[in-house]
């Protein structure tokens, strides 16, 4: 068995023949590393130089929204307090309306009394005798016409 494991690895160490790498080519590799890592820290701080002006712009475009929201909120407020004020002025002006309305029909009913009391006093009693004369007989003359009138008999009701 272990001359089994000594062929595999000479077998292995000849597949993994790798030369020792020169001097000359450590600092042509260390240089293209050093490279490399200054391309990506210019890479990195520029990402990083691009993510503060995307958060700076985002940051602006959160405060002028801000600004516009308290703008909008501050003149619908605004508004709201006109709306109010053009009410209670419409209230106001339609209560004096209906004041002056109640006023003067007061003063119309006021005078229609004073108006009917002056009738009342201009009124002298008069009595037409000879209207009351007429009236009487005709008031007489309406009970003679029922009782001697000589109309039917009750039994003429029953067919007698």
């Amino acid at each position: 068995m272990e001359d089994e494991d000594e062929e595999n690895d000479s077998v292995v160490a000849a597949k993994w023949n790798m030369s020792k790498p020169s001097v000359a080519d450590t600092n042509n590799e260390e240089e293209d590393e050093d490279d490399a890592w200054e391309a990506a820290r210019g890479a990195s701080a520029a990402q990083k130089a691009f993510d503060m002006e995307r958060q700076a712009r985002e940051q602006k475009i959160l405060q002028e929204a801000e600004e516009a929201k308290q703008k909008a909120l501050q003149e619908t407020k605004e508004r709201g307090k006109k709306l109010q004020e053009e009410r209670k002025a419409k209230e106001a002006e339609e209560a004096r309306r209906r004041e002056q309305k109640e006023k003067e029909e007061r003063e119309r009913a006021e005078k229609a009394r004073e108006q009917a009391l002056e009738n009342l006093k201009d009124i002298k009693p008069t009595v037409d005798l000879e209207g009351q004369r007429d009236f009487m007989k005709d008031y007489e003359q309406s009970f003679y016409d029922k009782d001697f009138a000589g109309g039917a008999s009750p039994s003429s009701d029953f067919g007698f």
